[in-house]
């Protein structure tokens, strides 16, 4: 990943000097801002691929909770349920309420994972490039 990155911001800066900005000074000021923008995107990239983490951590912990594997006297498996329900169902309530649950079954896990992988990560993408070649 960290390749990746370099060879990115190598492209731009080529780019950048191949369109004449380096004589006017504007390649200093926009590197600045190419390596700011830039390392606000991977960090929210980073966080929303947590998120996820947490969230599939979650859905095998309800489950092994609900099937009776974990012991729910145990005040560490408690602890460790409040927090990720605590991360959890401030995204995961909404989602709830419009959906509905066919046969007692909890989508909204799956329907959050779905909006992150294909909405907003690439919504988060789309703008990076808006801000970096515009």
């Amino acid at each position: 990943m960290v390749y990746r990155a370099y060879d990115f911001s190598v492209k731009l800066y080529c780019r950048a000097y191949n369109q004449g900005w380096y004589a006017s000074g504007l390649i200093v000021r926009s590197w600045f801002y190419i390596v700011f923008v830039f390392s606000l995107f991977m960090v929210l990239t980073r966080i929303l691929e947590i998120y996820c983490w947490i969230l599939l951590i979650s859905c095998i912990f309800v489950n092994l909770y609900a099937f009776g594997i974990l012991d729910s006297r145990n005040q560490l498996v408690w602890k460790i349920g409040m927090f990720l329900e605590r991360l959890t169902e401030p995204v995961l309530a909404p989602v709830r309420r419009v959906l509905p649950t066919p046969g007692g079954v909890d989508f909204s896990p799956m329907v959050v994972l779905l909006g992150i992988q294909y909405v907003i990560q690439p919504l988060l993408a789309d703008v990076f490039r808006a801000l970096i070649l515009h």
